[in-house]
């Protein structure tokens, strides 16, 4: 089916599919799917499309807000989205984009586990999910489409989607785990965001984003907390001075160790000392 609907550039194709009962009640199946050439005019903003999409980048460069986020994927990259909710995606010029929308009584269960964990945009460098995709159009082109085989090859597509975002998962762990380790062994010493990213070979920012994302605080707030436990640490087990116990804990001064404190525990770490456990 050809298609000239704003943003859709000539030579663009779409094709509806009915499943059979069999294949709609146990099989994962298409809906619709085809290869579009677009320009920036192409923007689509749903609220519930009964769909879940996977997108494959040619060329180009297509923006997606999902669940108050923003993602970009750029050409090579796949898109993996649950249309089910509200969603934007559009293309920031021009871009070529192979596309499927489907469905399968398993597919929200595997977009819940693989957007948790990696979010909805995924790299297809030494993975399949190219040759996969390409399989599972060209198996839509034919007139008589074998049902089974689209099944299968979807799920090939999830299972590659769900490998990559347990890899994700276990590198980011990795990096927390070292950064973690660093923060402990040092949290005396005077450091700051960009001295534990590097220590971990990352940039500020994206090891801030995933260390918050692994731990729901940031590096910094994850310092603060280890210095107020050394700290409580000391005033139950020594005799230290508040003072002493500030900078022992990598406190610039005394006052900012105290109100540090106190905000965190709602008393003064000197009444907190005189707390019998």
């Amino acid at each position: 089916m050809k298609m000239n609907e704003k943003g859709i550039l000539p030579h663009s194709e779409m094709r509806f599919h009915q499943p059979s009962d069999f294949a709609y009640k146990a099989l994962y199946h298409l809906i619709y799917s085809g290869t579009f050439y677009t320009n920036s005019d192409y923007n689509i903003n749903r609220n519930n499309w009964n769909s879940f999409l996977f997108l494959y980048v040619e060329d180009g460069r297509i923006v997606v807000k999902f669940e108050n986020k923003e993602y970009c994927a750029t050409k090579g990259e796949f898109i993996f989205l649950n249309c089910y909710k509200p969603h934007i995606y559009y293309s920031e010029g021009y871009s070529t984009f192979k596309w499927v929308h489907f469905a399968g009584n398993a597919s929200l269960t595997y977009f819940d586990q693989v957007f948790s964990k990696h979010g909805c945009v995924f790299s297809t460098i030494q993975n399949n999910l190219r040759m996969h995709m390409s399989q599972l159009l060209e198996n839509a082109e034919k007139r008589q489409i074998d049902e089974e085989l689209q099944s299968i090859i979807i799920s090939k597509i999830l299972y590659e989607l769900n490998k990559i975002a347990f890899q994700q998962q276990e590198q980011m762990n990795a990096v927390v785990t070292k950064a973690i380790s660093f923060i402990e062994a040092n949290f005396s010493n005077d450091l700051t965001l960009e001295d534990i990213s590097s220590h971990v070979n990352l940039s500020p920012y994206y090891f801030l984003r995933l260390f918050k994302k692994s731990t729901n605080i940031t590096p910094i707030q994850y310092l603060i907390r280890q210095r107020l436990n050394h700290a409580k640490h000391l005033l139950h087990n020594t005799d230290y001075s508040i003072k002493n116990i500030a900078f022992n804990c990598g406190f610039h001064s005394e006052t900012h160790f105290i109100n540090s404190f106190k905000k965190a525990n709602g008393l003064p770490p000197n009444r907190f000392r005189n707390i019998t456990f």
